[in-house]
């Protein structure tokens, strides 16, 4: 279970205007593993702290936004030994583990992305909804409505 998440450093910067067909491009790297003295815990709980670095790059070096954190997970403590293990050997983590430490720092970063895009006039990294009134794309059950 995650209970914790920090950002500990934020970093935008625009180099250049923008221009027709640049690329954009982000990563996410968890970086360290390390088991934490959580007070709150119980005894058989153990705290894992994932580090993490978040990038979005706007090529060729437009602007780019990095930011570094960590999260807390909380497991049983037989458990976090297991994912330490494998982590100080492979530098791989279990699914059970990955997939929700992944997900959060995804959600957290690229919210955070979009506002910092926001301030700066940058085109958000990831494609937003929107409504095509062209008429152009016409999907089959376009004239149906649900709700």
């Amino acid at each position: 279970m995650i209970i914790g998440f920090n950002f500990k450093k934020l970093n935008i910067e625009r180099k250049k205007p923008l221009i027709k067909g640049m690329k954009v491009a982000y990563n996410l790297d968890i970086s360290n593993v390390q088991d934490e003295v959580f007070p709150l815990a119980d005894k058989g709980q153990g705290v894992l702290t994932f580090d993490f670095d978040y990038s979005v790059v706007y090529n060729p070096d437009i602007a780019e936004i990095k930011m570094h954190g960590s999260i807390n997970y909380l497991l049983p403590k037989d458990e976090a030994k297991k994912v330490l293990t494998l982590w100080s050997k492979t530098k791989k983590l279990p699914k059970n583990v990955s997939i929700p430490v992944i997900n959060r720092i995804l959600d957290k970063c690229n919210i955070k992305a979009m506002e910092l895009e926001q301030d700066l006039s940058l085109p958000t990294h990831l494609p937003m909804p929107s409504v095509d009134v062209s008429g152009t794309k016409k999907d089959k059950d376009s004239d149906k409505h649900v709700g």
